[in-house]
C-alpha cells in the first residue's frame, strides 16, 4: 500500500495515540512524516498536559487572529486545522490559564500600538500630565488669574484672585518653586484667602516671594475653572 504523507493536523492528532498503533506506526516509517512527527512532539515537551491535537487547533486560530490583525488571510494549513481538530471539551490547568492570559496581553499591546489611542502621547510630545506633586489632576483648561498680596499683618499675608461667574467657593493651593505642595486652602467662599507668613518665609523669587499659587473654582455642578500656576504678586 502506497504512503501518503499527512497534514500538519493529522499528524499531530497521531501524537495522541499510542506508540504501537498502525496509522502512527506508518507515519514514522516515512521520512518526512518522522520528522514532522518527532518536530512536534519535541516541542509539546514544555507542557505535556497539552494534547497534541488541542495544541495544533491553537496554534491555528493563533495564526489566523494575528492575520487578522495586520489584514491578511490565515495560511491555508492555519484554517484546515481550525476546521479539522475543535478543542476537546476539559478544565483548564494553571498552564493552560497562564498561556491564555500572556496570549491576550500580546494581542492586547497589538491592537493598542496599531491604533494609538488619543490619550497616549505621540512621539516627541513634552506636554505635561497636569500633577504636580502633592497636588491634583487639573481638569479643563487653565486660564490666566493672578493671586496678589492685598496686604499684611502681624504674621500674615492677605491674597485675593478674579472672581469667577459662576463659582461659589474656591481653593488655594500653594507650591514651592520645586513644584512641592506648601498648603491647600479651602473651600473658601470668597476669593481671598489668609496666608500664614511663616509658610512663605526662606521663599524667595524675582518679585521677592519664591511661591507658585493655583485657584480651583467651584460651583453646585462641580469645578468652573482652574487658574495656571504663577508666582505669588507683591501690590
Amino acid at each position: 500500500m502506497k504512503h501518503e504523507c499527512s497534514g500538519p493536523a493529522e499528524l499531530a492528532a497521531l501524537l495522541d495515540l499510542p506508540a504501537d498503533d498502525p496509522q502512527r506506526r506508518a507515519a514514522h516509517a516515512c521520512a518526512r512524516c518522522d520528522a514532522l512527527l518527532c518536530a512536534m512532539a519535541a516541542f509539546l515537551k514544555g507542557d505535556p498536559t497539552v494534547p497534541a491535537a488541542e495544541a495544533a487547533a491553537a496554534e491555528a486560530r493563533l495564526a489566523g487572529t494575528l492575520a487578522g490583525l495586520v489584514g491578511q488571510p490565515a495560511p491555508a494549513a492555519a484554517r484546515a486545522k481550525t476546521v479539522q481538530l475543535p478543542l476537546r471539551q476539559r478544565g483548564r490547568g494553571r498552564s493552560g490559564w497562564g498561556w491564555g492570559l500572556g496570549l491576550a496581553a500580546v494581542l492586547t499591546g497589538v491592537v493598542i500600538l496599531g491604533t494609538r489611542p488619543a490619550w497616549l502621547p505621540g512621539e516627541g510630545s513634552t506636554g505635561p500630565n497636569g500633577v504636580l506633586r502633592g497636588g491634583e489632576p487639573v481638569a479643563g483648561a487653565p486660564v490666566d488669574m493672578a493671586v496678589t498680596v492685598v496686604s499684611s499683618g502681624e504674621g500674615t499675608l492677605a491674597v485675593s484672585w478674579p472672581a469667577v461667574p459662576g463659582a461659589d467657593h474656591y481653593q488655594l493651593e500653594l507650591f514651592t518653586t520645586a513644584l512641592d505642595t506648601l498648603a491647600v486652602l479651602g473651600p473658601l467662599p470668597e476669593p481671598v484667602a489668609t496666608i500664614a507668613a511663616d509658610l512663605v518665609a526662606g521663599h524667595s523669587g524675582p518679585e521677592g516671594i519664591g511661591i507658585l499659587c493655583r485657584v480651583r473654582a467651584s460651583g453646585p455642578a462641580g469645578q468652573v475653572a482652574v487658574s495656571r500656576l504663577a508666582g505669588l504678586r507683591k501690590p
